[in-house]
């Protein structure tokens, strides 16, 4: 019993002793990609660094990368344990390149086209003629959640998210880009996603929160890259 009992004792201390880290590269080296992508995204995020130095950054790393693993398929081969130190340095690169990547990705999402309808909107409202394409569902808010709304009868409004190919000049259709928030004075019946539209509207930019503590529209759209609002009095397909 006690020769059993100095095994067990034995495979668990070989198992406390057992090197996560060095497990986790052996078993998981994905975890390190993930990781650095999700943290890039969260630093730039927070931090909105500028695309330069990312991409220095990155550059900095990758050739870091590539000349370790030069050096490590021209030396000769030792026996080293499954997870040598190479292999270490090569799983924090490849975390330190994918978190330069995880942050170039939000930076090119933010980044808008030159042709991006927010460009053409820049301080107060202008009427528009804009055709685009439905992609969300419309949704009919029949202000029921309103306080007053058993004092005071309002029409239901409508709402959904447009994907603008086309904005209307002086003689041409000029093409553009980008979603925008539609506001319909009245209940849309007759729309769906997928449907593509024409319609005549004022387009604006989000404006931010006027009182504290009320909740911002602006900045959780723009999130979506979504900036801009169109508000509609009637639709023509």
């Amino acid at each position: 019993m006690d020769d059993i009992q100095r095994k067990l004792a034995l495979i668990d201390a070989q198992l406390a002793g057992r090197n996560i880290h060095k497990q986790i590269i052996s078993t998981a080296p994905l975890l390190f990609v993930a990781v650095g992508l999700i943290a890039g995204i969260l630093i730039q995020n927070t931090l909105s660094l500028s695309f330069s130095l990312w991409l220095i950054l990155l550059a900095l790393f990758a050739v870091t990368t590539v000349f370790l693993f030069t050096i490590q398929q021209s030396s000769s081969t030792n026996h080293q344990s499954p997870v040598t130190n190479y292999q270490y340095v090569a799983a924090h690169l490849a975390l330190a390149c994918f978190l330069c990547l995880g942050a170039i990705r939000l930076i090119a999402f933010n980044q808008p086209k030159p042709n991006d309808i927010r460009n053409l909107i820049v301080d107060k409202r202008k009427l528009a003629t804009i055709r685009g394409l439905i992609v969300t569902e419309p949704y009919i808010n029949k202000n029921q959640q309103w306080e007053f709304a058993k004092f005071k009868y309002t029409d239901p409004t409508s709402s959904f998210y447009l994907k603008i190919y086309e904005v209307g000049a002086v003689n041409h259709w000029a093409k553009v880009a980008g979603t925008v928030r539609v506001q319909v004075d009245g209940p849309v019946l007759d729309l769906k996603a997928g449907d593509y539209i024409q319609a005549y509207c004022w387009l604006d930019r989000f404006k931010g929160p006027t009182n504290p503590g009320q909740f911002n529209t602006a900045k959780y759209l723009a999130r979506k890259n979504v900036y801009i609002a169109a508000s509609i009095k009637s639709l023509s397909e």
